[in-house]
């Protein structure tokens, strides 16, 4: 009785019809016509019904009570019925509401769900299998959308990102494999984060910036529990990957300065001589001079020092660190030097810099 009640609280709450009989008769019309060749649902068995109509129930057993879940319908125009009965017109709501129902209830492996069409009296179906997804139109349009997904991250065209993933995420265009919704958007996230790894390494971006982010983002993604969080995640996937572009994209350059490229922004930190540089990279420092300057348009050190105080620009923002310990986690031996150097490169003091920018301290 108890288990029934929670079903009526939930339900009631959506304004969902249910009924509920002890000897499998229910006074619904419909139902009732096509329920003699239903078989009986066992002990936390689910059964989705879907009559010819596209009318939907649900049915299942507690206790030894049967309680009918319905009628509603899904992406279907209520007004393209023949005959008028109640409906409960609802789409996207109400396939998550049932799932965490039952979660709810026995738990998420405690029970199993089959659905019944007209095609198939009972046979063990995927739960949200629908075979008009999968017509080549549906899936031409998943394609297309991806395809200008990744396009707009290569570009870093936020609102076209934004635009793009609203269309996947909230109109139907993800794949269904699974009776949970949750871990469908779960499994196209994991896709999508493959996807976009792939892109970032076309583009010129190292693999050890690659991997770190791909592997970092599948953590999150293990860590989904909730629609909610799931979009958040994704939305965070396509922003990530598309900032690692705009910062660490090296197409354009040669294989050598590339590496030399790399090898800065890993170590920007530490000392770094020319001398090491070019033994590391098996050249000769007067050849890898003249080659970073080609390719870059100023000298190799010059290039470093900008390097380090754009990096030192987000310890700076936070007020609590010292400007001594900036410049020091920057790379710069000496406080006087560093302020030196931000000065001719930045057009005023460290000090200045914090202030004019201490709204952005996080």
């Amino acid at each position: 009785m108890v288990l029934i009640n929670f079903v009526k609280n939930v339900l009631n709450r959506f304004s969902v019809n249910f009924e509920e009989e002890t000897e499998f008769v229910f006074s619904d019309p419909l139902f009732a016509s096509i329920s003699k060749s239903i078989e009986r649902p066992k002990e936390r068995e689910v059964l989705r019904i879907i009559t010819e109509d596209k009318i939907n129930y649900i049915l299942f057993k507690i206790d030894d009570t049967y309680i009918l879940i319905g009628p509603y319908v899904t992406r279907l125009v209520v007004a393209k019925l023949s005959y008028i009965i109640p409906l409960i017109p609802i789409d996207g709501l109400f396939e998550p509401l049932i799932n965490t129902l039952f979660e709810s209830l026995w738990g998420k492996d405690g029970f199993r769900v089959k659905v019944i069409t007209n095609e198939s009296s009972a046979d063990e179906k995927n739960y949200l299998e629908n075979k008009d997804y999968y017509d080549a139109k549906s899936i031409e349009k998943r394609y297309l959308s991806e395809k200008s997904l990744l396009d707009a991250v290569k570009t870093g065209d936020m609102d076209l990102i934004n635009s793009i993933s609203f269309n996947i995420l909230d109109k139907d265009i993800i794949e269904k494999r699974n009776k949970n919704p949750v871990r469908n958007i779960q499994n196209y996230t994991i896709i999508m984060n493959t996807l976009l790894r792939k892109t970032a390494y076309d583009v010129g971006v190292h693999p050890i910036y690659v991997d770190r982010l791909s592997s970092n983002m599948g953590k999150r993604i293990e860590s989904i529990s909730t629609s909610d969080a799931s979009r958040v995640i994704m939305k965070e996937l396509l922003f990530e990957y598309s900032a690692l572009i705009r910062n660490h994209s090296y197409s354009g350059y040669s294989d050598l300065i590339r590496d030399v490229l790399i090898n800065i922004d890993i170590n920007y930190s530490k000392h770094i001589s020319l001398d090491e540089l070019a033994n590391e990279l098996d050249t000769s420092p007067t050849y890898l001079s003249k080659k970073f300057k080609k390719e870059l348009g100023l000298p190799l050190f010059e290039y470093i020092i900008r390097y380090r105080i754009e990096r030192s620009l987000e310890s700076l923002k936070k007020c609590d660190i010292p400007i001594g310990e900036v410049a020091l986690k920057a790379g710069f031996e000496d406080q006087a030097y560093y302020a030196r150097a931000f000065k001719r490169i930045m057009n005023t003091t460290p000090s200045k810099w914090r202030l004019s920018h201490k709204n952005s301290t996080k």
